[in-house]
């Protein structure tokens, strides 16, 4: 078949974003004692199913190799990883708060889990695992251990990341919250390019889920203090605060010339057509706007 890994590619994206809907409503029955056990499970299942669903079928003729090796992982690239994972989060978190503003719906909107900051406090070991540090291994195992290797094949780096981060933000099934993932998942593909490891996005991405579940707990156990009317100035001076760190080590990065340069793919249109275009990734557009759109599943 032509095009066989794009296509094998948006079958999986379109198992993965069914398996979380089919989590998500799984979760909305369960009770609050076993749900971080649920969106444990249903997190690894929706995105190592996937990633085994791209490598197996290639792993003759054309194989996969998700980049997971360590050896540039250094103090200096952690800390780099964690900057950019607070860069990412407080931005996202400020984007959202923007967009609910404009559409007029209430803060509370911008969480959309089925748990509480509550449920944190009781059980944080859980919650740190189930939905800081494993969805963050399992997610960038899968888009840009496998997903991102693949569109990189077709569309060459810079686009592939685009590509990829846009795939990652309709995952999360939520136009509210769309720019936030979007925005993650361009850093996310930059960092595993410029270290050729999935390890750094790892990192930042733990970061930005580890700062949302700090931000659940505190403004759930706190918005009768109104903590709500002093967060936005905080979070905009902590914004360019590491915003301005992520930016000088990415210069510093790129200065020492420890950035390879990018892998030029096909030409556009026909990269677009051979990622966008098969059956099975118009499958997954089409469930995304049925869930986001038009509200049907």
């Amino acid at each position: 078949m032509k095009n066989r890994a794009a296509f094998l590619t948006g079958i999986s994206l379109f198992c993965s974003f069914c398996l979380l809907i089919a989590g998500g409503a799984v979760g909305k029955w369960l009770p609050s004692s076993i749900l971080a056990w649920e969106i444990l499970f249903a997190e690894i299942a929706a995105f190592l199913l996937p990633t085994i669903m791209i490598i197996l079928p290639l792993r003759r003729g054309e194989p996969i190799q998700i980049p997971v090796s360590r050896k540039r992982i250094r103090l200096s690239v952690v800390r780099i990883s964690f900057r950019f994972g607070i860069t990412v989060s407080l931005l996202s978190f400020l984007l959202n708060l923007a967009v609910l503003q404009l559409i007029g719906q209430d803060i509370s909107a911008i969480n959309p889990a089925a748990f509480r900051g509550s449920d944190i406090g009781g059980h944080p070991l859980l919650y740190i695992l189930a939905v800081g540090v494993i969805p963050a291994v399992v997610e960038e195992i899968y888009f840009r251990g496998a997903v991102l290797q693949v569109m990189t094949r077709y569309a060459g780096t810079g686009l592939s990341i685009l590509l990829s981060a846009l795939s990652f933000a309709m995952i999360h099934g939520s136009l509210q919250n769309f720019a936030g993932p979007f925005l993650g998942g361009i850093v996310f593909g930059w960092l595993a390019f410029a270290y050729g490891s999935i390890w750094p996005a790892v990192i930042a991405h733990a970061t930005n889920n580890l700062f949302y579940l700090f931000m659940l707990w505190l403004t759930d156990t706190y918005s009768a203090f109104g903590v709500w009317s002093h967060l936005p100035s905080i979070c905009m001076l902590l914004l360019l605060l590491f915003a301005y760190l992520s930016l000088r080590g990415t210069e510093h990065l790129l200065l020492t010339g420890r950035v390879p340069h990018f892998v030029q793919g096909q030409r556009g249109a026909a990269a677009v057509r051979a990622i966008i275009g098969n059956p099975a990734s118009i499958a997954f557009l089409i469930a995304f706007f049925a869930k986001t759109v038009f509200d049907v599943i």
